[in-house]
This record gives C-alpha cells, sequence and structure tokens, in this order.
C-alpha cells in the first residue's frame, strides 16, 4: 500500500445497479493499493449508497439531498470536494475506472518533481483502453484483493473472459481520471459550474488547462479498464443540459485568448470556495 499526497475526489449517484457494484470494487481497489484520503460525494432523492467502505476512516462521506427535476451537477459536487481536500495532489476519480498501481504513482510523482501541473494516468489518444462488462462482482473483487503481481489490468481482463464477460478496446483523450496540483486547479478555475449534467465538460477541462498554460500530460502506453454500466438520463445525450452544455462548449472554443481569459475572471462560482492560493 503506497502512501502518496493525494485525495480521491469522487462524485456519484447510483442511478442503476452497476453504479453500486462498480463502487465497490473500485473502493476495494483504492484502498488496497493507496494509502490516501477519499472524498465521496453521493447526490440522489435519497441516501442510496451501501457500502462496508464507507466505515474506513480514510473514507469522507458527504451527501446532498435533490428534489425532483435536480440535476446531478458533476462539476459543482467536484469543487465541493476539492474545496476539503489537504494534500498537494487530488484526483478526480471516475468511480468506475481501474488502473494499475503504478501509473498513479507515477502520475503523482511528476507533479511532486515539478513536471507537470495536471497528469492524464492514461495514453494520450492510443487504443491503450479497455471496456469490460463484467459477469462476477466477486470473482474481481478477490482478484484485486489477494493481487501481487505487475499487471493488474491483464489480469482483470483476463479474468472477465474467463468468466464469461466481454471485453472491448477503445480510446478516449479525456475523462476517466485527472491527478491536479491542488494549487493549479484552483488557479484554472476549478470545474467550470455553468456545465450541468453530462456533456463536454471533460474536453473543454482539458483544452483549458492547455490553453491557460499549465503544463499537462497524458501517460503514454499507460492503460486504464472502463467497468460499463447502464446509463440514466444524468449521463446521457437525452440529460436536459445537454444541448446547453454543447452550446456553451461551443462558445467557449471559439473565443480568443484575451476573451477566454476575460470569461474565467468573470465566473461567480469560484467566490463559494477557498482563496485560489490553495491554502485552507
Amino acid at each position: 500500500m503506497k502512501k502518496l499526497p493525494l485525495t480521491f475526489v469522487i462524485p456519484i449517484k447510483i442511478d442503476t445497479d452497476d453504479r453500486q457494484r462498480n463502487f465497490d470494487i473500485v473502493m476495494g481497489y483504492l484502498l488496497k493499493n493507496y494509502d490516501c484520503p477519499i472524498i465521496i460525494k453521493e447526490a440522489d432523492w435519497e441516501k442510496r449508497l451501501k457500502s462496508q467502505h464507507l466505515d474506513d476512516p480514510r473514507v469522507k462521506y458527504m451527501f446532498e439531498q435533490l428534489v425532483f427535476g435536480d440535476p446531478f451537477h458533476r462539476t459543482k459536487y467536484i469543487n465541493e470536494m476539492v474545496n476539503e481536500c489537504e494534500t498537494e495532489c487530488f484526483a478526480n476519480y471516475d468511480v468506475d475506472v481501474i488502473f494499475n498501481p503504478s501509473t498513479i504513482e507515477e502520475s503523482v510523482k511528476l507533479i511532486m518533481d515539478g513536471k507537470a501541473d495536471v497528469v492524464y494516468p492514461f495514453g494520450d489518444g492510443e487504443m491503450d483502453q479497455c471496456r469490460l462488462w463484467i459477469s462476477s462482482k466477486e470473482s474481481i473483487i478477490s482478484l484485486i484483493d489477494t493481487f501481487d503481481g505487475e499487471n493488474l489490468l491483464r489480469d482483470i481482463a483476463q479474468k472477465t473472459v474467463d468468466d464469461g464477460g466481454k471485453m472491448e478496446a477503445w480510446t478516449t483523450l479525456a475523462g476517466h481520471c485527472q491527478i491536479f496540483r491542488k494549487k493549479s486547479f484552483l488557479e484554472g478555475y476549478m470545474e467550470n459550474e455553468n456545465f450541468v449534467s453530462w456533456g463536454p465538460e471533460d474536453a473543454e477541462r482539458l483544452s483549458r488547462f492547455r490553453k491557460l498554460g499549465f503544463r499537462v500530460q497524458h501517460l503514454s502506453g499507460e492503460k486504464l479498464i472502463h467497468l460499463e454500466h447502464e446509463s440514466s438520463v444524468d449521463s446521457g445525450k437525452e440529460n436536459p443540459y445537454f444541448r446547453l452544455n454543447e452550446t456553451l462548449f461551443k462558445h467557449l472554443t471559439s473565443l480568443s485568448d484575451d476573451e477566454f481569459k476575460k470569461y474565467y475572471e468573470e465566473v461567480s462560482y469560484t467566490e463559494k470556495y477557498t482563496s485560489r492560493n490553495g491554502d485552507k
């Protein structure tokens, strides 16, 4: 188990049964491999998240009660959790992804060595990502609990196929997980809370931190596994905010450098949080 100057932040809504399944798998992986704080923010009409992992002293659980019609405001939840972080780095972590343990360690080291402000712990658009449809949660959890080798992802993928599940190669450039220097995140205007529910906020985040001159790295050749799940209204194009999010993204990408900076200097959501030098 590796102790790192890192906090994992995980927003979640148990909108389908396999979200709970994926949470159980991923939390088992994080708690076994890293001696780091984990902040969970659940937002729903009622508390649905059930897990023994919430009792671990490294885990801080937050809950926001939604009323009918409220969206899952992911960007806001991430900012709220980051505001609680007391480590120099944090990982904006998708509850459905797993990495080889050394990948997260390498990402944090790049930041702590002053070589990066933001690290995406997977390849830059390469076909090095894997989607898994698992058929046995218990066998994957057992494998993670007993793993003591060099390639966790390979073993999980093989176990999934052996159990009758399905595997598919794919690629994406943004999302999944980003490891930030907290100070850089605050200076780069945090998550843009004008993006609500689901949409191109991952692409905008990557574009923004590059445009503002932060040192952004992808770990070429590093791999990840995405545990597949059903999609609810909150995580699909049918959500009522999707078109608004698309329009905002197109507007931001059309701005000149000066206009872009002016837009972010005038956003109001950052006023809710701690000073932008990262101090508590």
